[in-house]
């Protein structure tokens, strides 16, 4: 797998030495308005709504050129003959170039909101529909335009140079010369919110879950399937004649004659109010609400352009490999020392918030109160044992797993499948836990730490008021928990505790202990590091993005966090 990013970038100085190994491709900003896609001219092109900008890739989608737009609100994209046509706020371009220069044509409406776009290449027409108000046609491909109705909607024009004009009142109109709009017979046909011409008939979708389609914009058919969701975009593929369509719960459907859909066999892992969705060079693209790229060969399996790891929440080295699990229900292996990574072929896990390796087996916590294991960091299976509540943190120690729950209470189990809550409770927001010296010890947002030799019975700490703390280690003869003001606390016995002498060091997320060292990680991308948990020193490079864990293994330190950051640390004498 190629890698968004890697940098070996190390520093050959006391302290550690710092390399960032790899981010995700940044991901597209979608604006809360429409965002618009096309393709042509071999690369998509698309607008994203009021983020204000024009994006285009001409490698399917695999990276994306940014460039300012015209105006700070972009709504649609469409590729016109021989140009393309933006619709902005408020105004209306076209570039001859692919999106280098745009130049403003004439509108004849004060009110803008230009939601769809639609090129009669028979007629040599390009309509423009205006939200809540007009629909306008061009003569010369967008340099001047012509109010031709009072009715708006979203366009598709057909290669016999029949344009349709759907609207939410769930009506169709038609046009062959752009000025003399007839509405069809069809009528009722609900929220009609996307429309697409392909394989010599259109195709309309609305937001109760039904297609309808027409072979002459005249009389509409109801598609066979229904209960497709809420449905507001949908494009066709020539490379296999497929249309494609996407609800709002991110799932895609698929037909190849506008009467009988089928799911996708897989969804996106969210989607936006306002998507994007074309078809180019045997691919379908689209976006997912946090901007990143969709690609989909055939409409029904769907996966990321880049496989970004997104948000890292943990890391843990075990079995010769790293594993690192993220919010989005992932898990990721690395079988080269954490530089390439391998997507699990188990998704959908819930929100991940730790792992770690212990018996033979990897063992990661979510959310929803479940445990997943796996051997090889690919395959993971469900334990039996569910409901223990929002698990923020896992460690294995000899035969044994514990982890903590943000309800005050811990869990335990010997395999990671059947687990038994502590007779302990009441520990309030568990987030850290950690073994040395023969005794867990677990920190909790309060400040307060408890510590227990069996798992089982915990005791609390005399000590109390250390901030919110988000995680804790054991090295060299003590203990060290780090909270969210930027203050280490140590102690010897998990009972009483000593604030550092460095302290404002950030957010502190993590911290782990290797090779005589304590490493902690910050939200502004830094590492810090001691020998003693008291006297802390900054790696001057920062990676640029919150660190949410760090791990020791295979002699060196992985730091992992937002945007599928991963760095690695060495300790340099």
């Amino acid at each position: 797998m190629a890698d968004a990013f890697i940098l070996r970038r190390q520093k050959a100085k006391k302290g550690l030495s710092f390399s960032l190994v790899r981010t995700d491709n940044p991901p597209i900003s979608l604006g809360s308005w429409q965002n618009s896609m096309d393709y042509a001219n071999g690369r998509f092109m698309m607008c994203n709504g009021s983020g204000g900008n024009v994006c285009y890739s001409t490698d399917n989608g695999n990276t994306w050129v940014v460039n300012n737009a015209p105006e700070w609100r972009c709504f649609t994209i469409r590729y016109c003959g021989d140009r393309w046509i933006l619709s902005g706020d408020p105004g209306i371009y076209y570039s001859l170039d692919n999106g280098t220069t745009w130049t403003k044509g004439t509108w004849p409406l004060t009110n803008y909101g230009i939601y769809s776009i639609s090129y009669d290449s028979v007629h040599n027409i390009v309509f423009a529909s205006n939200d809540y108000s007009a629909t306008c046609y061009s003569l010369d491909k967008g340099v001047t335009w012509t109010q031709s109705t009072s009715y708006w909607g979203k366009l598709a024009s057909s290669t016999t140079g029949r344009t349709v004009l759907v609207t939410t009142s769930g009506y169709a109109y038609y046009t062959d010369n752009g000025s003399n709009w007839t509405q069809a017979t069809t009528t009722g046909m609900g929220s009609l919110s996307g429309v697409i011409y392909g394989n010599n008939k259109y195709v309309a979708v609305n937001s109760s879950g039904v297609a309808w389609y027409s072979s002459n914009g005249i009389t509409w058919n109801r598609s066979t399937t229904t209960g497709m969701g809420s449905l507001n975009i949908v494009t066709y593929g020539s490379g296999n004649n497929r249309f494609v369509t996407i609800n709002s719960s991110a799932q895609s459907w698929w037909s190849t004659d506008g009467a009988t859909w089928t799911k996708g066999t897989n969804t996106l892992l969210s989607y936006t109010t306002w998507p994007a969705l074309a078809y180019g060079n045997g691919s379908y693209l689209t976006f997912d609400s946090s901007g990143y790229t969709w690609k989909s060969a055939d409409g029904s399996s769907w996966g990321e352009t880049n496989m970004n790891l997104r948000e890292l929440m943990a890391v843990t080295h075990g079995n010769g490999k790293f594993v690192t699990v993220n919010n989005s229900g992932d898990a990721w292996y690395s079988n080269d020392n954490g530089i390439s990574w391998i997507k699990s072929t188990t998704t959908g896990m819930g929100t991940l918030y730790g792992v770690t390796y212990g018996n033979a087996t990897f063992v990661a916590v979510n959310s929803s109160g479940v445990a997943w294991r796996s051997a090889n960091g690919a395959t993971w299976t469900q334990s039996t044992t569910t409901g223990m509540g929002t698990l923020r943190s896992i460690i294995s120690v000899g035969n044994l797993f514990i982890a903590v729950s943000s309800s005050g209470y811990v869990w335990y189990s010997s395999d990671g499948n059947t687990w038994t809550r502590s007779t302990t409770t009441g520990m309030g927001t568990l987030y850290g836990v950690t073994y040395g010296n023969n005794k867990y010890v677990a920190v909790n947002s309060s400040g307060v730490a408890w510590y227990s030799s069996d798992g089982n019975s915990w005791t609390q700490s005399t000590t109390t008021g250390m901030g919110t703390l988000y995680g804790v280690t054991y090295g060299n003869n003590k203990y060290v928990a780090v909270n969210s003001s930027g203050v280490a606390w140590y102690s010897s016995d998990g009972n009483s505790w000593t604030q550092s002498t460095t302290t404002g060091i950030g957010t502190l997320y993590g911290v782990t202990y290797g090779n005589a060292t304590f490493v902690a990680v910050s939200s502004g991308g830094y590492a810090w590091y001691s020998s003693d948990g008291n006297a802390w020193t900054r790696v001057n490079e920062s990676s640029g993005r919150t660190f949410r864990a760090v791990t020791f293994g295979n002699n060196k330190f992985l730091a992992v966090g937002n945007t599928g950051v991963v760095c690695e640390y060495f300790i340099a004498n």
